[in-house]
């Protein structure tokens, strides 16, 4: 049985994610916790379809707990709240304080998806088997090390 959801939906529902009690109290428990399931099998359905088809990057989407144990690099890159939002201005010419704003966001959505998801915590370094500083080494330098680290 193949699932299907539209961006939006997904998007709306891991957003909700951060505040499960409200988001169960005005879903009903039991239709946030279907669509939750539901997501959680589109995204395993997904993924590993892209790893049957052989060799592949995935970033983000918690793959590394979708996985597990199967032949993959896990990769977790972190930079300092300093350098993320200096990246985020150059790069998507937002304010400083509205970009901070948005990395505090993001990373809470990420946490919470994870432990949502998967009950792991995203960015503990025990659930990556390489870790690098994109804020100290630059993006060029986690791209070659990776790829090196991946041959």
């Amino acid at each position: 049985m193949h699932i299907s959801f539209s961006e939006e939906t997904v998007e709306a529902t891991e957003q909700r994610v951060t505040s499960s009690f409200l988001f169960n109290l005005v879903m009903g428990v039991d239709d946030a916790h279907n669509n939750l399931k539901k997501i959680e099998k589109a995204e395993h359905e997904i993924i590993e379809s892209f790893v049957k088809e052989g060799p592949c990057v995935i970033v983000g989407r918690s793959a590394n707990f979708v996985l597990g144990e199967k032949d993959a690099l896990n990769v977790f890159i972190y930079s300092d709240m300093k350098d993320r939002v200096r990246y985020a201005v150059e790069h998507y010419q937002a304010e400083e304080k509205q970009a901070q704003a948005m990395i505090k966001k993001t990373d809470q959505e990420r946490k919470m998806h994870a432990l949502s998801f998967y009950n792991k915590e995203w960015g503990n370094k025990n659930n990556y088997d390489l870790l690098l500083n994109s804020g100290k080494l630059g993006i060029e330098k986690c791209v070659e090390l990776i790829v090196n680290a991946a041959k």
